[in-house]
Order: structure tokens, then sequence, then C-alpha cells
């Protein structure tokens, strides 16, 4: 379900080419209008199913007596060789493309992984902007540890609570801060739409700021641990999927601070633990396929490198300013002759086209990675990780651990998903 729900992300992010629209125009159109309907609003809900899944997928295979240094180095491991790699290809790409050099400042900010802490987007949302999401990852790993030796304390009760709280939280708190604050004037200049949000700070605290997003990662985390208790999920998978497709209807009329997580947080926990307790019963499962298992190891490398293409094939700003046209595929398309003018809106065929284009290649990109980065980074770096385990003993013992299948809601290797950019960091009415 993790590449499922990055191939959402990526179909927003494709909205940003509006291929199909008439260069100028501030609305889609043909059919880039059925890729809005389709990918519109889905890319920034969808981003809380991945903190969702990220708190129930480590709490499920973090053991009780694993080192807290020992957790945090191994999702080092995971993590940060595909930042680096993907960050200097961006950091080249903006120089060499667009002969825009990013500031050292918002580099070292991107590199150490604390970018969402700033409401600049320029820091926050620069370089490869969708690394936003592991600045939050990283916030919510530095006090997993502690957390889970709470929750492995916590009584069923207790932890029913924890998980009510969050959602509470996420349906209150950002709406009250964002409407209570806002940013010295002049505020600093956006890379990502605002609208439905009165100010860029209650966008920020809405959406990257990794300690409002906590509540999802906690959510999760406190399902897994009941789940580990002994509780199932009573709503199996596909109703557990007709609950999430009306939850994305619903979040298209709510508030903008509510449709960022509010409305979909508790459907996809209802999911993932669907998913899971289909696994441990042996029920049917769609996770469970080699291609699922194989799709789900490429997400991390699919969401670090897929938004590259989209920034530099398109250079959105000189269009709208009536500079040159930087649309460089329609360029090409009219070079060699599919289309005879390069700001003529492409016909159905070349917009499906292109879109299968860019997935597929954005998906040999992250093939690419995964092999030659990922992979090869995360095993080397294990090898020099020692294991020294601590003792912690669970209020109540937890049932025997998943069987394989019960993994699929991971990646082979049990890791947890690392979230892709908000669908609003690419503004599709900006060109």
């Amino acid at each position: 379900m993790r590449w499922v729900a990055a191939f959402l992300v990526f179909g927003n992010h494709f909205l940003f080419m509006q291929f199909a629209t008439p260069i100028g125009s501030e609305m889609p159109q043909g059919s880039d209008l059925v890729f809005a309907i389709l990918f519109g609003d889905s890319g920034q809900a969808v981003l809380s199913f991945f903190f969702v899944l990220s708190g129930f997928v480590l709490t499920w295979s973090t053991p009780l007596d694993m080192r807290a240094t020992e957790f945090w180095q191994r999702r080092m491991a995971k993590i940060y060789p595909i930042t680096v790699v993907t960050a200097v290809i961006a950091f080249f790409l903006f120089g060499l493309v667009h002969g825009k050099w990013t500031d050292w400042k918002v580099v070292v900010t991107n590199l150490l992984l604390v970018q969402s802490w700033s409401p600049d987007q320029a820091h926050s949302l620069g370089l490869n902007p969708v690394l936003w999401s592991l600045s939050c990852e990283m916030f919510f790993y530095l006090f997993l540890p502690p957390m889970l030796i709470l929750f492995a304390q916590a009584s069923k009760r207790a932890l029913w609570t924890t998980a009510i709280g969050a959602v509470a939280f996420t349906a209150i708190v950002p709406r009250l801060i964002g409407g209570t604050f806002d940013l010295h004037q002049p505020a600093p200049p956006m890379l990502a739409p605002v609208e439905n949000f009165h100010t860029q700070f209650s966008y920020w605290v809405t959406m990257t700021f990794p300690v409002t997003r906590f509540a999802e990662f906690v959510l999760g985390a406190a399902v897994a641990m009941l789940m580990l208790r002994g509780v199932r999920s009573r709503i199996n998978v596909p109703t557990a999927l007709v609950l999430c497709v009306l939850a994305f209807a619903v979040n298209m009329f709510v508030p903008a601070y509510w449709r960022i997580a509010a409305v979909v947080m508790v459907p996809f926990a209802i999911l993932i633990a669907a998913l899971a307790s289909a696994d441990l019963t042996g029920r049917w499962s769609p996770t469970r396929s080699r291609l699922m298992v194989w799709l789900g190891n490429l997400t991390f490398c699919f969401y670090a490198v897929h938004v590259l293409f989209v920034l530099f094939t398109i250079d959105a700003k000189s269009i709208m300013s009536g500079g040159e046209n930087r649309d460089f595929p329609r360029q090409w398309m009219a070079t060699i002759g599919l289309i005879d003018n390069p700001r003529t809106p492409l016909p159905v065929w070349g917009n499906l086209l292109m879109f299968l284009l860019y997935l597929t290649v954005a998906m040999f990109a992250a093939w690419v990675l995964y092999r030659t980065v990922e992979l090869p980074a995360t095993r080397g770096l294990r090898r020099f990780i020692k294991t020294p385990r601590r003792t912690v003993v669970p209020a109540e013992a937890p049932v025997s651990p998943a069987p394989a299948g019960a993994a699929a809601v991971s990646s082979a290797e049990q890791d947890a998903p690392v979230s892709p950019a908000p669908a609003g960091e690419l503004d599709p009415s900006r060109r």
C-alpha cells in the first residue's frame, strides 16, 4: 500500500505540468481536469497515511529490548544515503538547469534534516522539496524508543485514550495555533501555495511542523501496540478501502486545516489495522503479492526522486512572467513533429503518454537508486551497528510476532516508510 500512496502523490505532482492546459491558464482544462479530480486532493491527504503507517510499522517491528542508539543508527542507515544523494542531485540540477544555486544555509538545513522546523519555505521546501517529511520522521524517531517503553507499560484503555487524543489533537490544535499566531511581516516568499489557509504560518503549522504531524505517528503506534496485545480489526480490507474512499470524498468539502489529516487519519488507521489483521488470520490482502512487495521496496526511492523530474523539465516561473517558454517536454514534442506548437495543449493521448513516460522514468530511477545506493548502503552501514539489548517487561504479554505476510505493510526488511511530499508543494495553477 505504500507504493499506491506514493503513486497518488506522483499523480498530484504531475498536475503541475498541466500538459493539456493552455499556457497561462489558471485552472486545469481538458484531460488535466480529470487528473485533478483523481489526484488533486489525494496527495495532501495521503501523506497522513505514511505518518500513521510509520508509527504502526516501527512499533510493530522494533523489539522492546532494542537500545535507542541502535534504533536511531538503523533508521539513519535506512534514510540518510538516499537523502544525501538526491539532495546533491537537486543542488546541481538547480544550478545547471535553472541557473539558481541553492543557498548554503538551505543545503545545510536539508542535509541535517531540520528544515521542517522553519516556516520559511526557502528552507522547508528548498532543494529537494520532498525531504521536509524526513525532517518530521527524524523527530518521530527521536521519541519512539521512550514511547515504546511507555506503551509497553500502558493498559489497553490508556492506549485507546492515546489514539483518541491524537485524533482530537490533529483536529483542534493546528487550527488554534495557526489562527492565533502569524509570521513577522514581510513574510518570506512562498514556494508552495497556501490557498484555503488564511496565513502562510497556518499552512506551515498544519502541513510541515513536526510537532503537529507527530499525532499521526502516535496514532499508528498506539494501534500497533493494541494489536500486539491481541486486539484485532473487525473491519475487513474491502470495507476499510471503501471508508478511505469516502474520507477522500468528504475531505473535499472540509476546511483546509482538517483536510491535511484530521478527516483521513482514522480511516487510514482502520485500513492499516485491517491489513495487518488479514495477514495474521490468513484473509485476503492486496499487500502480499510479490509485485506489491517489490513496489513497496522501491517506494522510498520513488518518492525521493520523482519530483525532480517535474522540477527540472518545466520552469513555471519563467512561463508565468511572460518570459521564455521553458516547457521542455512540449518543446521536444514540437521539435520531433508530434505537436505543431510548444504552447499547444496536448490531446488526451499525449497527456496520458506523458503521464506514463514520467512514471516509467521515475520508477526506473527509483530502481537504480534502490539497487546502487539504498540497498548496499543500508546493508553496509548496519554491519557496524552493535546490538546490545535492555530488558523491558510489558504490562500485558503481547501476542506472538506476526507471520511473514504481516510485514507486507512494510518493506521486506520491516523498515518503516518515509513520507512523500505534500500535494500543495507544486501548485498546478501557478503555471
